[in-house]
Order: structure tokens, then C-alpha cells, then sequence
């Protein structure tokens, strides 16, 4: 099937021209060095900026882009970007996002080798410079979760996860955010979902339950990047964040345009779009899947209203209520205790904001803990191309034997930890 192989990276953006040339720079360097065909989707909701010159000045034929003549829901513009590709596996990053290098060669090798409805693989967070707060660039570098290992996930339990409420978040399933599915799965969810690949105003969330429900693989998951998720000042997940912990006082104009945006789009859940709770969106994402699937919702309840109450413990009280209207309708009359238990009061928002507060203060590091390594600050951090090389470096990629036939997950461990104590941290400079 090798020569039927070809690779569609869609790229959703709105007016963040600055943060798509860096993500177009990556996508080109790790197309150039794929070993097929590889199409580049830029799907571009009714920009306001310069984001159709920046496009046009790549001036290359690996890149389509289409533009909405007026802005429509994030969901609308995935299913549009989807449309507009031809390849047979696919991918989507966001705009703030970028590909290793060698991201695409290895996965091409992958698919090859294994022929899977979904590719998963590490992912790492690259935090952009945010020069307003004087924050630097900087990204966690988590050595138990690059050892390399390649390994099949049974889709049945996996599934039994979500069910069950015993799972970390929708990252856990099989999305296409960055991660890939074949077209056979998305013409195969399409087809049970009247039409449309995406649904809900989360169109990530949904497909990473909607294609684990249709999949009768296993999935293929390497403990190694492809993808590097960039979280820029604009992020929409960032102003998600800030909404749901500061309340009225975190409500930007970008948000409430999406959630505006999504109370129009007929392809909707139960859960009203003013909720913040990616896990009632997640839950909501599920029940429709398994009717849209004929699966039955068999939930364990007491469960997911832990993993709810979890999450809206560290919610602004403001935000809660839209939060409870949608619990009540996907899990019927309960009550949610939403206090943080005593000695638990660091939710992960606060504990992103005291990371925030610790790069702030500190010059460019290389901060050495026993599980993992932060690097901040310096040239290799200042945008996502050289972010994006700097961990294909890291993890080698380039050796692509060693990568798709690692050595013993503890040696691959090691490996890395020495290759960032041999770093000069001047070298960042």
C-alpha cells in the first residue's frame, strides 16, 4: 500500500498570520524530508489579517488555502478543510503548531509498516514567547514518555476507559488533532454521522471518541514526537483556561466570537457553549457518537461525576452554572460537590499560572529534575521552527532505524537525559 500513501496536514486558522508563517516554515521542512506525497490544507476562517499574504508568499504548490467569505464555527471550518483534502491519511494542527522535521518521514514509515487507522504519538508542549508578560519561550521535556517504544492499543479497552470515566482527557482517545487517521475510518465515521466527520462545538474532542466508537483496529501509538502542539498568547485553549477560572473577568472577544459562532452551527451536543468543561464536552462528544453509531451509552455515572467535579473544582463560581446545566442533562439529578478537597487546592490552572510565574522571573535555564527538564528562553525556544528541531535533535529522529527500532526504553531515557546535561546552557543565547 506504500504507493498509495499520501499525507493532508489541515491547517484552521483566524487572523494569527504571524504564528502560521512559523507554523507553515515546519510543515514544508518536514514535507520536503517525507518519503510521499504530502498536501498542506490551510483552511482560513475569514481572516482579518495579513494571513492570505503570508500564505501566497511560500509560493508553494504542497499548499492549498481556501478562505471563508464570512466567519463560521470552528466545527463548519474543519469539516470544510477536511473536504478540500485528498490524502488518504490526515492530520490536523492548529495554527500555533508545527511538525518536526523528520515528523513525516517517520510517519510515513509507521504507516508502511503497519497499515493503522490511527497513529498516536508524544506530544510536547511548546509555550511561545509572550513578550507582553516577559515570558520566554519554553518547553518541558519529560523523559520516561520518549523512550521510542512502538506498541499496538487495543481499541476495545481503550474504550472501556472512557466509559468507565477512568481516563485522563480526550487526548486519550483517537483524535485527529494532532494525531492520523486513514480515510477509510474518516469515510467510515462520516458515514454513521449523516454526513459529517465533525460534530459538537469541540470538533477535536469529538473525533477522538467518535473514531475509537468505529475503529475495528488497534491503535498504533510511538513514544516518540511527530507533532509539536505550540500554545501561542492567542490560544484558544489558553482563553478556554482564563474564562473558566477568572469568569467575567477572563471573557476576551475571541472567545465569545467562537462561542457566538458555535450557538449557530446546527451539528451540536447537549452542553451549552458558554460551558468551559472539556470533560462535560468530552462526555457530551460520547453520547452522540454512540447514537450516531447505535452503541449504547453505557457510562458508569458515579465515575464521570467525579472526573467532572474534578475539574470544575478549580472554576471561577460564575462559570460553574452553564457547567451543572449541562451535567444534569447527560447525567441526569445530581448533585456535584465542585470545592477543591482540603490539601488539594492546586488545580491545573493554578499550577500553569505558578509555571507562568517561575519562567517570568527566571533567566534562560536549564532546569534538571529527576522526571524531566525545562528549557527556557533562548534562541532554540524563540518560535516553533527552531522548537520543532530542536526536539527532532533531541529524540532522533533522523536516524530513522534507530527510531522505528529503539534500544531498551530505559537506555533511550538515558540517551536523552544526556544529550540535555551535555547542553552549554550559553548556547541558548
Amino acid at each position: 500500500m506504500t504507493d498509495k500513501v499520501k499525507i493532508s496536514i489541515i491547517i484552521p486558522t483566524r487572523s494569527r498570520a504571524a504564528y502560521l508563517k512559523g507554523c507553515l516554515q515546519s510543515v514544508l521542512i518536514a514535507a520536503k524530508a517525507a518519503e510521499c506525497p504530502v498536501e498542506i490544507i490551510v483552511a482560513d476562517n475569514a481572516s482579518s489579517d495579513d494571513t492570505q499574504s503570508v500564505v501566497a508568499g511560500f509560493n508553494s504548490p504542497l499548499i492549498t488555502c481556501f478562505r471563508q467569505p464570512e466567519r463560521v464555527s470552528m466545527r463548519q471550518n474543519f469539516e470544510d478543510g477536511l473536504t478540500h483534502s485528498t490524502g488518504s491519511h490526515v492530520m490536523f494542527i492548529g495554527d500555533d503548531d508545527g511538525i518536526l522535521p523528520n515528523g513525516l518521514r517517520l510517519l510515513y514509515a509507521l504507516i508502511a509498516a503497519h497499515d493503522p487507522d490511527v497513529v498516536k504519538w508524544r506530544k510536547l508542549n511548546f509555550k511561545w514567547p509572550n513578550d507582553a508578560e516577559q515570558i520566554p519561550g519554553h518547553l518541558v521535556i519529560r523523559y520516561m514518555k520518549l523512550s521510542g517504544k512502538v506498541s499496538q492499543i487495543n481499541h476495545k479497552a481503550l474504550l472501556a476507559k472512557f466509559f468507565q470515566g477512568t481516563h485522563r482527557d480526550y487526548s486519550d482517545g483517537a483524535g485527529i488533532y494532532h494525531g492520523c487517521i486513514s480515510r477509510r475510518l474518516i469515510d467510515k465515521v462520516k458515514a454513521a454521522s449523516q454526513g459529517s466527520y465533525f460534530w459538537c462545538s469541540m470538533p477535536d474532542v469529538y473525533t477522538s471518541v467518535a473514531n475509537l466508537l468505529a475503529t475495528d483496529r488497534d491503535i498504533l501509538k510511538i513514544d516518540r514526537p511527530i507533532s509539536l502542539p505550540g500554545a501561542s498568547p492567542r490560544s484558544t485553549g489558553d482563553s478556554a483556561v482564563r474564562m473558566a477560572t477568572k469568569g467575567d473577568a477572563g471573557k476576551d472577544s475571541d472567545m465569545n466570537k467562537y462561542i457566538r459562532e458555535a450557538k449557530n452551527d446546527p451539528y451540536r451536543s447537549h452542553v451549552p457553549d458558554e460551558c468551559m468543561s472539556i470533560q462535560l464536552h468530552l462526555l457530551a462528544a460520547l453520547e452522540l457518537a454512540c447514537k450516531m453509531q447505535d452503541v449504547p451509552f453505557a457510562i458508569n455515572h458515579k465515575s464521570w461525576e467525579k472526573v467532572i467535579a474534578s475539574e470544575l473544582s478549580g472554576f471561577a463560581p460564575e462559570m460553574v452554572t452553564p457547567c451543572m446545566e449541562g451535567a444534569k442533562m447527560l447525567l441526569g439529578d445530581l448533585e456535584l460537590t465542585t470545592a477543591a478537597p482540603e490539601g488539594q487546592k492546586n488545580t491545573p490552572a493554578s499550577l500553569a499560572r505558578q509555571a507562568q510565574s517561575d519562567m517570568a522571573n527566571a533567566p534562560q535555564i536549564l532546569n534538571h529534575r529527576m522526571s524531566k527538564t525545562t528549557i527556557s528562553g533562548g534562541e532554540h525556544m524563540a518560535g516553533i521552527v527552531k522548537a520543532a528541531q530542536f526536539v527532532d535533535d533531541l529524540v532522533g529522529n533522523e536516524d530513522l532505524q534507530k527510531a522505528l527500532h529503539p534500544p531498551a526504553a530505559i537506555r533511550g531515557i538515558l540517551r536523552i537525559r544526556k544529550k540535555l546535561r551535555q547542553l552549554d546552557p550559553s548556547l541558548l543565547s
